[in-house]
């Protein structure tokens, strides 16, 4: 004989596992705009920046929308751009900021009161500001957008 609290706890049971299965085994994914392939390579000063990331930001001045990519920088300069981590960068025109931060343990580099924080970035600052950056890119659809961008002092 099932009793009313058997079913209400099996109920909970089965409404809890099907939660579950909605939120973490479905592998929810952002709804994005249409994305490109956006690779390149960054060089400072005429050689290869050896790391540091690279941001894609939307221009919302030119009426662009969507969630900013970015690339790691490999010691070679190049760069690959994802967005949200789906390859490549969103349609249209973008804004481009380059940071490249070393982070050192090493009191001689970072000083002594300074272990694990920071360093300034070896790039001047302003390559880290949207607005002050001077770099920009027009990402188009159905194609390997191929960026290159090289930074001076």
């Amino acid at each position: 004989m099932t009793t009313h609290f058997g079913i209400v706890k099996s109920f909970g049971v089965m409404m809890l596992s099907v939660g579950c299965l909605m939120l973490g085994g479905c592998g929810y994914k952002p709804k994005l705009p249409p994305l490109a392939k956006v690779t390149g390579r960054i060089t400072y000063k005429g050689k290869p920046l050896p790391f540091g990331q690279v941001r894609f930001i939307p221009d919302t001045s030119k009426g662009e929308m969507g969630p900013p990519g970015k690339g790691e920088i490999q010691p070679d300069g190049t760069y690959e751009v994802f967005t949200a981590k789906q390859r490549g960068a969103a349609v249209g025109r973008h804004t481009v900021c380059v940071r490249a931060i070393q982070m050192s343990d090493d009191p001689q580099i970072a000083g002594p009161d300074m272990k694990g924080l920071p360093n300034p970035s070896i790039l001047p600052s302003r390559y880290d500001r949207p607005a002050e950056s001077g770099l920009s890119a027009d990402v188009k659809a159905d194609t390997d957008n191929v960026f290159n961008f090289d930074l001076k002092p």
